[in-house]
C-alpha cells in the first residue's frame, strides 16, 4: 500500500494534491455566513475562502498547507469538538489526558507533551483570530462556526509563538445585519447522548445593528465500567454554554463586532484504565495486597481491551469554565483596512482524581489528586492590510500579549493502616505555581505579484518576558474543600523525599522569525509554491511537582526556547471544469531545543517527571488531498479524501530517559535504544533515541469521504455519506517502549437521511465506528503500571439528528 501511495505522490509533481476542499463556500471575515445552494444541486467543487494569511483568499491560492472544514461536514460525521478534528483533517492527532489542561494537539508528528502550565504548546489554537496562550479550554464545542482551518507547519510570522508545528484556527459566524434567521440541531444517541443547540440572528436596526446568540447543551452517560461508583460507570460529561455577538455598522466604512462567550464543561473523572502492571508495585505496604490483587478482586483484567476502572472516591471529576470576550473594529480606508482586535480570556479548571487503587482494603493505598488553575490572558492586535487585488499586498501589525497562570495541585496517598500513628498514615504535597508572560511583537506579511510569479516574504520581531514561582508546601486544602471524604486528607503531612521548597525565576528573550517563498501560477487553475520559514516557541519553566534544589541549580528551572525551521513545496490544481481538485505538499522541518516532558526512574522505584530540551527532531513527510464532485450522469455523487505520510524522528537526543523496566547495559554507551549508566558505577541512566519516532507520531493517516444525494420528490432529497479513517501505530513514550506503543486502527462512519431541497430541515441517522473497532488514544507509564485512555469513539454508536434552518 505504501508503494502505491508514494507512486501517487510522485505523480503529484505534475498533478498534485494538499488542502481539503469543502462543499460550501466560507464567508468573508466581516460578513455573515451565506446560505449556499446544496452542493448536489450545483455540482463541481466550490471555492473555499480562508483567512490563513489574515486576509480573505481562495484556498487554492494560499501558499501553505491548510485544510478548511465546514460546519456541515462536522455535523454530518457528528464531529462535535476540536478533539475529533483528526477525523477530517490529515496530519493532526489529538491526544487526550485525565487532566484537560495537559491534552495535546500533534501536527506533523510534533506536539508538546508537558505536564505543566508553565510551557506553551507547539500547536497553536486561535479563536476568531485570537491565539490562546494555553491549551486549557482549547477543546471547544463546534457550535455556529463558519469553518475550522488547520494550518500545518510553522506559522510564526502572522500568529506568533506557540505555533511552531501548526495552528488550529476556529472561525465563528458573525452577525448578519440584513436577515433574521434561526438554525438549530437536536441529536439523541446511545448512552443517553443528547445534544441541543440553536442560533438566532436578529437585525435590531436594519443594515446597522444586529445580534446573534447561540446556546448549547451537550451531555452523555459514562461508557467505562466502574463497579465502585454509584451508577456503575465513568466517562459522563455535560457541556453547556452561550455566545452572544453584536455587530454595529457605524458608518459605511466602519464596523464594530463585540462578542462574549461563557461555557461550563463537567466530567465525572479520569478515563484511564490499566493496560499492564509494573514489576515494582511499591504502592502496597508490607504484607498488604498488591494493586494487581486489589484490581483482580473487582474483576479487572488489565490489557488493551480493559474497560473497567477500580476508582472508589465519590464525586470525582472536573469542571472547566472558559470565558471569552472580544471586541473588533474594522475601518475601510479605501486602499487599506485598519483592524483593531482586543480580547480577554479566562479559563478556570478544577479537577479531582482518584486512581485505580482501593482504600477499602487493609494495608492498601488510596491516591488522591486535586488540580486547580485559573488562566487569564489579554491580547491586543492592530493591523493594516491593503485590498487583495493590488499588485503588492501586505499585512502589517503590532501585537501585545499578557498571560497569567496561577495554578495549584495537591497529591496525597493514604495508607489504610488505622493503628499506625498519623505520620505514617498519609503523605502528600501541595504545589503552588505562578507564571506571568508578556510578549510584544511587530509583524509583516507581503506578496509581490510579477506576472505569473509571486514573491512572498514575512517577518516578526518579538520580545518576551516571563517570571515564575514554585512553592511546594504541606497540603492546605484537599477533598474536604470539595465536599469529599475528609479521611483522605491529613494536614501537615509531607510526601517522602519532597520537602517544602520555594524558588523564583525569570527569563527574557528576543526573537526574529521570518518566512520567504515564491508562487508560480502555471495556469489560472494550477499553482505551485515553495517556502522557507523560521518560528519559535517561547521559553518556559520546569516546575514539575518533583522539582528539587539540584534540578533547579542546573538552569534556574528555565526550559530553553524551541526553534523551528521549515522548508515546504506544494502544488494545487483544479481540473475538468472545477469538478476535480488535486493538491499536494512535501516538507522538512528541523526543531532545535525541542521541549518535552519525560519520566525518569527515581530511587523509590517510580518515575520522576521532568521537562527537558531534546537536542533536535526532524519532521518530514508528504500530505495530499483531493475532491471530486462530478456533473452530468454522476451528478449528486462526491468523493473526497486526504492523507498524511509522516516520518518525524529524534535526530539529536542522546540524553533521553530510559523507560521503566528497560534493560540497563553494564557500561556507558551512546548506541541508540540502549539504556546505560551515565558513568561506570552510577545508578543514573540515560539512552540515545536518535532515529526513533517522536511521541504521538503515526506514519500514516488516511481519510476517505463518499457521498451521494438524489431527489426522491420535487421537494425532498435522500442522501448517504460514508467516511473511512485509517491510522497506523503510535508511540506515546520517549524511546522504543513496547508498553506505550499503541496499534493502528480503521474506523467507518455512516450518515443517511432525508432533507428538504430548500435546506430548511434535515433528518439524519448517524453511525460512528459502525464496525465497532476497539482502539486506544494514549498509553503512559503511571503507577501501578501502564495506563491507557480508551475514547468513547472506540465503540460503535448510533444517533438520530434533526437540523432546522429558517
Amino acid at each position: 500500500m505504501r508503494n502505491l501511495l508514494l507512486a501517487g505522490v510522485s505523480l503529484g509533481v505534475i498533478v498534485p494534491f494538499a488542502a481539503q476542499a469543502q462543499q460550501q463556500p466560507a464567508p468573508p471575515v466581516a460578513a455573515p455566513t451565506p446560505t449556499p445552494a446544496p452542493a448536489a444541486d450545483q455540482g463541481g467543487v466550490q471555492d473555499i475562502i480562508v483567512t490563513a494569511a489574515k486576509r480573505e483568499q481562495n484556498l487554492q491560492n494560499v501558499p501553505i498547507s491548510v485544510t478548511a472544514v465546514s460546519e456541515e461536514r462536522l455535523q454530518t460525521l457528528n464531529v462535535t469538538s476540536t478533539a475529533n478534528i483528526s477525523a477530517v483533517a490529515p496530519g493532526i492527532v489529538f491526544v487526550p489526558a485525565p487532566n484537560p489542561n495537559v491534552v495535546q494537539f500533534v501536527v506533523r508528528g510534533v506536539g508538546t507533551f508537558a505536564f505543566a502550565d508553565t510551557l506553551e504548546q507547539s500547536v497553536g489554537v486561535a479563536i476568531d483570530g485570537v491565539p490562546l496562550g494555553r491549551v486549557a479550554g482549547a477543546v471547544v464545542d463546534a457550535v455556529d462556526i463558519s469553518r475550522i482551518e488547520v494550518l500545518r507547519g510553522p506559522q510564526g510570522t502572522l500568529f506568533g509563538k506557540s505555533a511552531t508545528a501548526g495552528l488550529i484556527s476556529i472561525v465563528n459566524n458573525k452577525p448578519n445585519l440584513h436577515t433574521t434567521s434561526f438554525t438549530g440541531r437536536a441529536l439523541y444517541g446511545e448512552n443517553e447522548e443528547l445534544r441541543v443547540q440553536g442560533t438566532v440572528n436578529v437585525p435590531l436596526i436594519q443594515d446597522v445593528l444586529a445580534l446573534r446568540v447561540s446556546g448549547w447543551d451537550f451531555s452523555r452517560d459514562g461508557y467505562l465500567n466502574a463497579p465502585k461508583q454509584p451508577d456503575g460507570n465513568i466517562g459522563d460529561f455535560h457541556n453547556m454554554g452561550v455566545r452572544a455577538r453584536l455587530a454595529w455598522q457605524a458608518t459605511p466604512t466602519l464596523r464594530f463586532d463585540a462578542s462574549a462567550e461563557i461555557s461550563s464543561n463537567w466530567n465525572d473523572g479520569t478515563t484511564t484504565t490499566t493496560r499492564s502492571y509494573l514489576a515494582n508495585d511499591f504502592l502496597s505496604y508490607k504484607g498488604g495486597p498488591t494493586i494487581a490483587q486489589i484490581n483482580a478482586s473487582m474483576g479487572i483484567v488489565p490489557g488493551p481491551n480493559n474497560r473497567t476502572i477500580g476508582v472508589e472516591l465519590q464525586g470525582i471529576g472536573g469542571h472547566v469554565k472558559p470565558q471569552f470576550y472580544q471586541f473588533e473594529g474594522n475601518l475601510d480606508l479605501g486602499a487599506v483596512t485598519l483592524t483593531s482586535l482586543t480580547a480577554y480570556r479566562r479559563v478556570k479548571s478544577d479537577q479531582i482524581a482518584d486512581y485505580d487503587y482501593s482504600a477499602s482494603q487493609a494495608n492498601s493505598y488510596r491516591t488522591y489528586q486535586n488540580y486547580r488553575s485559573t488562566t487569564t490572558q489579554l491580547t491586543q492586535e492592530l493591523r493594516l492590510a491593503n485590498a487583495g487585488n493590488q499588485k503588492f499586498q501586505y499585512t502589517l501589525g503590532l501585537f501585545y500579549y499578557d498571560l497569567n497562570v496561577p495554578q495549584s495541585s495537591i497529591e496525597q496517598d493514604t495508607l489504610n493502616v488505622p493503628t499506625f500513628p498519623p505520620p505514617y498514615y498519609a503523605r502528600g504535597r501541595q504545589i503552588q505555581v505562578t507564571m506571568n508572560t508578556k510578549n510584544y511583537a511587530a509583524f509583516a506579511d507581503t506578496n509581490l505579484r510579477l506576472g505569473k510569479f509571486n514573491l512572498l516574504a514575512g517577518a516578526r520581531l518579538s520580545r518576551e518576558e516571563s517570571t515564575g514561582t514554585f512553592n511546594r508546601v504541606s497540603p492546605q486544602y484537599a477533598a474536604g474543600a470539595n465536599g469529599q471524604d475528609l479521611s483522605i486528607f491529613l494536614p501537615g503531612s509531607t510526601a517522602v523525599g519532597f520537602p517544602p521548597y520555594f524558588v523564583a525565576t525569570s527569563v527574557k528573550y528576543t526573537d526574529f522569525s521570518w518566512k520567504v517563498g515564491g508562487q508560480y501560477h502555471v495556469t489560472s487553475d494550477v499553482m505551485a509554491y515553495v517556502t522557507a520559514s523560521r518560528a519559535y516557541k517561547g521559553p518556559g519553566f520546569n516546575f514539575s511537582n518533583d522539582l528539587t534544589a539540584s534540578t533547579f541549580a542546573l538552569n534556574n528551572a528555565v526550559v530553553k526556547q524551541e526553534i523551528a525551521h521549515s522548508y515546504e513545496v506544494g502544488v494545487r490544481a483544479q481540473l475538468f471544469d472545477h469538478t476535480l481538485t488535486l493538491n499536494a505538499s512535501a516538507y522538512r522541518s528541523p526543531f532545535d531545543n525541542f521541549q518535552i516532558t519525560a519520566g525518569i526512574p527515581n530511587a523509590l522505584g517510580g518515575l520522576t517527571y521532568t521537562i527537558i530540551n531534546a537536542g533536535q527532531i526532524v519532521a518530514k513527510g508528504v500530505e495530499g488531498d483531493f475532491s471530486w464532485h462530478p456533473r452530468g450522469a454522476l451528478h449528486g455523487f462526491s468523493l473526497d479524501g486526504n492523507f498524511a505520510y509522516n516520518d518525524t524522528k529524534y535526530t539529536d537526543f542522546a540524553n533521553a530517559p530510559c523507560f521503566s523496566g528497560q534493560t540497563v547495559a553494564a557500561a556507558p554507551t551512546d548506541t541508540p535504544g540502549i539504556c546505560a549508566p551515565i558513568a561506570i558505577g552510577s545508578g543514573a541512566t540515560k539512552q540515545s533515541v536518535n532515529g526513533q519516532r517522536t511521541v504521538g507520531s503515526p506514519e500514516w493517516q488516511i481519510n476517505l469521504f463518499g457521498g451521494y444525494e438524489h431527489p426522491v420528490t420535487d421537494g425532498l432529497s435522500a442522501f448517504l455519506r460514508t467516511h473511512w479513517f485509517h491510522q497506523t501505530s503510535i508511540q506515546y513514550g520517549v524511546g522504543a517502549n513496547p508498553g506505550t506503543l499503541v496499534g493502528g486502527y480503521d474506523t467507518v462512519d455512516l450518515s443517511v437521511g432525508i432533507r428538504d431541497r430548500d435546506d430548511r430541515w434535515k433528518l439524519s441517522v448517524i453511525g460512528k465506528n459502525i464496525l465497532d473497532q476497539m482502539y486506544t488514544v494514549r498509553a503512559v507509564t503511571s503507577n501501578p503500571g501502564l495506563v491507557q485512555i480508551i475514547p468513547y469513539e472506540a465503540q460503535s454508536s448510533w444517533a438520530l439528528a434533526l437540523d432546522v434552518k429558517f
